[in-house]
């Protein structure tokens, strides 16, 4: 274990401690091991709490040029789960991956992707967001056509009143811009291949 309190960015997530057996994961950030291991023990809290046993850990990985790690690991009936996490300390970065290292008998290697694993994520992004523009666009054409339900609740209405204000030509501008920046950073990746550090269990 490592006598600290590692503060993390991360949906829902905003620390966590990592002892002999697992990762600890916390919406609650506590100043103190003890303290953070007793508030995660509470049956009673309005915390969002996560462990990772390091058996279940399948990878770690982290683009050179990113700061996010990408924890993958076995969750329930071994469906594959991911945390992806940034270190408010850039220290901690190496000093929680050592640890895996040197105390848990990780493996780190670094490899630069290949150009198909290195876009693969962000053709779904391009392809979510045709869909996504193309969805818009009908719906921006059948409010023009009715107008906004009134009866709609809250989001739903003011997301219809914002596509009633840019209207369809203006869902194709925006979509557009999304595509091409999409497109973009999709050639980006795909000319130059990103490095990437890999963590795994020996």
């Amino acid at each position: 274990m490592i006598d600290k309190v590692f503060p993390i960015t991360s949906k829902k997530l905003s620390a966590f401690i990592v002892d002999d057996q697992r990762i600890l994961f916390s919406s609650q950030r506590k100043d103190s091991f003890n303290a953070f291991k007793e508030e995660f023990a509470k049956k009673i809290t309005l915390a969002t709490k996560h462990e990772v046993k390091y058996e279940d850990i399948i990878s770690i990985t982290k683009e050179e040029a990113e700061f996010d790690l990408h924890l993958t690991y076995k969750g329930a009936l071994g469906i594959t789960n991911e945390l992806e996490f940034t270190f408010s300390k850039s220290d901690d970065y190496e000093v929680f991956l050592t640890y895996l290292e040197q105390k848990r008998f990780f493996t780190r290697t670094y490899e630069t992707l290949s150009p198909f694993n290195a876009i693969r994520s962000q053709l779904i992004w391009l392809f979510l967001s045709i869909l996504g523009t193309i969805f818009f666009y009908d719906r921006a054409i059948d409010i023009a056509k009715e107008g906004v339900d009134e009866s709609e609740r809250g989001k739903v209405r003011v997301l219809n009143y914002l596509i009633e204000f840019l209207g369809d030509k203006g869902v194709i501008a925006v979509g557009a811009i999304v595509i091409i920046y999409l497109g973009y950073n999709i050639w980006k990746r795909y000319t130059n291949p990103p490095r990437q550090m890999r963590l795994m269990p020996a």
